[in-house]
């Protein structure tokens, strides 16, 4: 699941990317529609994944300009880093729980 996390994160990365790069220069039309395509299959993905996680992520309408893709691409992407650290802090709790169990007792840092 690790992997799935930072492939979305890689991916929502990207996608703001290319809206920022949609909003500057005159893109073919289709340029926004495919920014807007690559978004709802992150969240979908995500929603898939953490069905909590539709709470965070924006939706956006079929006429959403490159700057909402960006912006919701950017809440979205927050919205993983903090999970992200989350999992870390549980990871790193259950290891002084391991090894006191292990060794019998608490090892302090």
């Amino acid at each position: 699941m690790k992997r799935t996390w930072i492939k979305l994160d890689l991916l929502l990365q990207q996608l703001i990317y290319d809206a920022g790069f949609a909003m500057v220069y005159t893109p073919a039309p289709d340029v926004v529609a495919h920014c807007r395509r690559q978004y709802r299959r992150v969240v979908e993905r995500l929603v898939a994944l953490d069905p909590s996680a539709g709470k965070y992520c924006p939706t956006l309408d079929e006429a959403a300009s490159a700057g909402c893709v960006r912006m919701a691409a950017r809440t979205v992407r927050a919205y993983l880093a903090e999970e992200q650290k989350r999992l870390r802090r549980q990871e790193c709790s259950v290891l002084p729980c391991l090894v006191s169990r292990f060794f019998g007792r608490v090892l302090e840092a």
